[in-house]
């Protein structure tokens, strides 16, 4: 039996109005189907942008410390020039007054005495104060040499043939000197210990008889007798520092006439 699909003249809303004729001819089956579409709605969905503002921080950065002298017009300033006493030699630049700014203390050669010039703050300096030493004031050293926490004032004196001493005794101002002999003509000097026993000592160049000169301290800024030792001609600079590893400081010198430099090791 073959079934044939007749569509009712009516209209037909849903699949309910479709009508059935049975034949019995046909061999074959055919199924004609009419579908309704169905419309299908997906939600939209509005999205409003969402903004997010990241808060801006403003730094301000204070700088402190010295402003420099004049308009840089490169990585220096123009220098500001503080007046010395006869042919400024050597120079040192430490806190010598305990207020947390560097002083300068300047050997004076041609006058005979070092001048210490005290900061101001920011970067300026007072007028020197002068402190006589020996003859020919060359090379010096500010140190604390009798460990009372004030650095203290160390000379090689050129034409007197010594070193003098001068111990800060405080706001930044500094006792007479007292010398100790060297060789002829001291030039350079270092102040470090030496024998290891936490008091720093003195090594100096003398540079017009070849040697050099070692006095150890020996207690509340006081020293000993030099001991001298032979080096090059004409030693004019000394360095005092462990060059070898084994803890204990040696002596690199400057020798100007042999154009060389010798390094004497330390074998205690």
């Amino acid at each position: 039996m073959v079934l044939f699909l007749y569509e009712a003249p009516s209209t037909m809303a849903t699949p309910s109005s479709i009508t059935y004729v049975a034949s019995t001819t046909a061999s074959t089956i055919a199924s004609t189907t009419t579908t309704t579409p169905t419309t299908t709605t997906t939600p939209t969905t509005t999205t409003t942008p969402t903004t997010t503002t990241t808060p801006t921080t403003t730094t301000t950065t204070t700088t402190t410390g010295y402003a420099p002298s004049a308009a840089c017009t490169g990585p220096f300033g123009t220098q500001r020039t503080y007046n010395t006493s006869i042919n400024p030699w050597g120079v040192a630049v430490v806190d010598v007054n305990a207020d947390g700014r560097p002083d300068i203390v300047v050997a004076n050669r041609g006058s005979g005495n070092v001048g210490v010039l005290l900061s101001s703050g920011r970067g300026t300096f007072g007028t020197q104060t002068t402190y006589n030493t020996g003859s020919g004031p060359t090379y010096m050293a500010v140190v604390d040499v009798n460990a009372d926490g004030r650095p203290d004032i160390v000379v090689a004196n050129l034409y007197s043939n010594n070193v003098g001493v001068l111990l800060n005794i405080g706001s930044g101002t500094f006792g007479t000197q007292t010398t100790y002999a060297t060789g002829i003509g001291p030039f350079g000097v270092a102040v470090v210990d030496v024998n290891a026993d936490g008091r720093p000592d003195i090594v100096v160049a003398n540079a017009n008889n070849n040697t050099i000169s070692v006095l150890l301290n020996i207690g509340s800024g006081a020293f000993g007798t030099q001991t001298m030792y032979a080096t090059g001609t004409s030693p004019w600079g000394v360095a005092v520092v462990d060059v070898n590893a084994d803890g204990m400081p040696d002596i690199v010198v400057t020798n100007e006439g042999n154009n060389n430099v010798g390094v004497l090791l330390q074998c205690m």
